[in-house]
């Protein structure tokens, strides 16, 4: 993938790592939902946000979706969602 993420980064680098990881470690081509609450991953990845900063990274993840039909979706952050609360809870004890 290239650069790894800098020490300390910021939480929209994290977000699109954390998609590039996800799609590299699917192994054949797939169908696959990527669901995040970063509306900044997800927007751009839609076309509505434009790539200023952080472009190693965009174009990691453009290599990474590249062999699968991906479908990207916004969820809001700590209302609930149960796979964006389990999310959260792992990449804090990561932390």
């Amino acid at each position: 993938m290239g650069r790894p993420l800098a020490s300390p980064t910021t939480n929209q680098r994290a977000e699109i790592f954390a998609a590039v990881r996800a799609l590299t470690a699917l192994k054949v081509p797939c169908k696959v939902r990527v669901v995040s609450d970063s509306q900044y991953l997800v927007k751009t990845m839609q076309g509505d946000y434009g790539r200023r900063s952080n472009l190693h990274l965009w174009e990691a993840l453009d290599a990474a979706a590249e062999a699968h039909e991906v479908e990207w979706i916004w969820v809001r952050g700590h209302v609930g969602e149960k796979g964006n609360e389990i999310a959260h809870m792992l990449a804090e004890s990561a932390a």
